[in-house]
């Protein structure tokens, strides 16, 4: 899911796995990160090459061009905000 207000994600790592042969876009709220992305078929590709910051209460969104299925594993940092009153 997508971080709370509260919470800041730094993603580390987003490795992507497909049958097909589909570009993979992600996009960090509402802004494009990495557009188009070629996969190829049954070979795990490593779609950063520096950490991707995610602020609370924004969207994250890894997306296919096609109806392929595709596997993604992410490994991220949650970092919660203190909160005093």
């Amino acid at each position: 899911g997508n971080p709370l207000v509260s919470e800041t994600y730094i993603i580390k790592s987003i490795l992507v796995t497909s049958a097909g042969t589909p570009s993979v876009t992600v996009t960090n709220n509402s802004i494009t990160a990495i557009k188009s992305a070629a996969l190829t078929a049954n070979v795990t590709t490593e779609l950063l090459t520096q950490p991707l910051i995610i602020e609370g209460g924004t969207s994250f969104t890894v997306q296919s061009s096609t109806t392929d299925s595709f596997d993604v594993a992410i490994s991220y940092l949650n970092i919660k905000k203190e909160v005093t009153t």
